[in-house]
């Protein structure tokens, strides 16, 4: 009875780390709330690696917003960043940042460069399997569908803290990053849904793709030879 204070204290001091752990997975990713709990919180800390740049958006976003009540449209993402999100995650890559409609995530280097980017292209294959299915149910009860681009690149990047003093955020940054988001904005563009690049494709044999020619994409310096997934 005397060792029950001090083992509630204990368990309560137990079930705040767990908590906080939770929070910060949550909020920044597993990885990225590791690196936050093990002090890695300090504004210009960052570490350089390299690895597959996956972003993702949502394609007619705006007008969709402008016609459907706020509920519907918040219903709607969460369902999308479901069917996106979650293949990318389970397969081992990251989501460092969603913003509005789009998403960015990253899957870092391993020992085996090649496995890695097989994994971020068959992650991006489920999500559109699953936005297909998805799409299936909400055409029944005539309710709107997704569609959304992805792109995905390699590169070296910076993972860390950038922001203010009182705000900061845990993302990457660099050209490849830069890239890669410039290049998923001409899916619709180049009436593809997955765009990917010659860096990506540099390891991988027997994987069926277009090219679309090199492409010049706004504040690159160099054309882009840009390959469309058949």
């Amino acid at each position: 009875e005397s060792l029950v204070p001090v083992m509630a204290l204990r368990m309560e001091l137990e079930a705040s780390n767990l908590a906080l752990e939770c929070l910060l997975e949550t909020y920044l990713g597993e990885k990225a709330a590791e690196r936050v709990l093990q002090g890695e919180f300090k504004r210009g800390a960052g570490q350089l690696i390299s690895g597959v740049i996956w972003t993702c958006d949502l394609r007619g976003f705006t007008a969709l917003a402008d016609s459907q009540p706020i509920e519907t449209v918040l219903a709607l993402l969460d369902e999308y960043f479901e069917c996106v999100a979650d293949p990318f995650v389970a397969a081992g890559g990251e989501v460092l940042n969603i913003s509005g409609d789009a998403v960015l995530g990253i899957f870092p280097f391993g020992d085996d460069e090649t496995a890695t980017r097989m994994k971020a292209l068959d992650a991006s294959r489920h999500a559109f399997t699953r936005a297909e299915a998805f799409n299936d149910l909400r055409k029944a009860k005539s309710r709107p569908t997704i569609h959304f681009g992805i792109c995905l690149h390699v590169g070296d990047v910076m993972l860390g803290n950038i922001g203010a003093s009182g705000r900061l955020d845990f993302t990457i940054i660099g050209t490849a990053v830069n890239t890669a988001c410039r290049l998923e904005s001409l899916c619709k563009e180049l009436q593809s849904p997955m765009l990917t690049t010659r860096a990506f494709l540099s390891q991988l044999e027997d994987v069926p793709v277009r090219a679309l020619g090199p492409v010049n994409l706004r504040g690159i310096a160099d054309p882009i030879d840009v390959f469309a997934f058949e």
